[in-house]
């Protein structure tokens, strides 16, 4: 073979092994980011699918205590003329049995107080928000989550309304979110943070796990 024709096959070669390894480079760049994409998708993934856990926990949480309130409703409705002194060692026994539950509350359209489970609070309960909504649909709503006044604490109140003889009623039920909190620690260990966002997407409330 002639010098000139060995130079030309070096160079050939030479040309062809620098395309295998770039090629082999490429495929493992592509690797590294197909990799990379995945681990991406399936923390998503993961992330989404305890956040809708979380989410069904709450709902699921949130309608139990309602139907608490909406049977509690129906043993006053099994109560006729019930005294307040009643009333008020009935509820007692409530929050007794729930921990979650702050406040319970004997709400009637014609009387200017409200029966809870430590005494008498004076308040004319049908001049409040959560009055006209849950009469507004004629069934259990659950309230946005605001600052109690008296406890300074971030609560959501359940109100079931029913009749009381003729009369218009609510038992309403104020529950904290640090038992939220508690009960989704109780579920899952894991996570980090829990928010709680009003339907603006604002932070009402943040726990951090350390």
């Amino acid at each position: 073979m002639k010098k000139g024709q060995r130079t030309i096959t070096s160079h050939i070669r030479s040309m062809v092994i620098l395309d295998i390894v770039i090629l082999v480079l490429i495929m493992e760049f592509c690797s590294v980011i197909s990799i990379q994409n995945a681990l991406v998708t399936d923390t998503r993934n993961e992330i989404s699918m305890k956040t809708d856990n979380g989410a069904s926990f709450v709902d699921n949480w949130l309608k139990k205590k309602a139907s608490q309130t909406e049977l509690i409703a129906k043993s006053f409705c099994a109560m006729e003329n019930i005294s307040d002194d009643d009333a008020q060692a009935y509820l007692k026994e409530c929050v007794d049995g729930d921990s979650d539950v702050m406040n319970y509350y004997f709400c009637r359209g014609n009387v200017p107080y409200v029966v809870y489970n430590d005494g008498i609070f004076e308040l004319d309960p049908t001049g409040r928000s959560w009055w006209t909504d849950c009469w507004a649909v004629e069934k259990t709503i659950i309230t946005d989550a605001y600052v109690d006044a008296n406890s300074g604490g971030i609560v959501v109140s359940v109100a079931t309304p029913f009749y009381y003889g003729d009369t218009q009623a609510v038992i309403l039920a104020d529950i904290t979110l640090d038992a939220l909190i508690r009960n989704l620690q109780e579920l899952n260990n894991d996570y980090l943070s829990v928010f709680v966002t009003a339907a603006d997407g604002t932070i009402i409330m943040l726990n951090v796990q350390l």
